[in-house]
């Protein structure tokens, strides 16, 4: 286990432990501005979930469709199948 690795654990651990910094450092025989600065850079650090895949695949039920008289391909293009509203008010909707 690198340093890198070793610091992040234990800013997991502290997480856990429900001591101040201060504390927590004075028990491990760590710096508090060398644990401050690991702090940050395992905040900044992005959590990887294990076994998560990149990417998810959706598909659309034709039979969820609304039934009216235009053909399926009509229908599709009429309807979005997703919609996704962001705070800034961008949307995206995809046919």
């Amino acid at each position: 286990m690198n340093k890198k690795q070793k610091m992040f654990a234990l800013v997991d651990q502290w997480h856990k432990s429900g001591l101040t910094r201060k504390e927590f450092t004075l028990l491990h025989n760590v710096g508090l501005s060398s644990f401050d600065y690991w702090c940050k850079k395992r905040h900044e650090q992005p959590v990887k979930v294990k076994n998560s895949p990149a990417f998810i695949e959706i598909t659309s039920d034709p039979d969820l469709l609304p039934s009216q008289s235009l053909s399926a391909s009509s229908q599709i293009s009429q309807c979005p199948q997703i919609e996704i509203s962001l705070p800034d008010g961008l949307q995206i909707k995809i046919y």
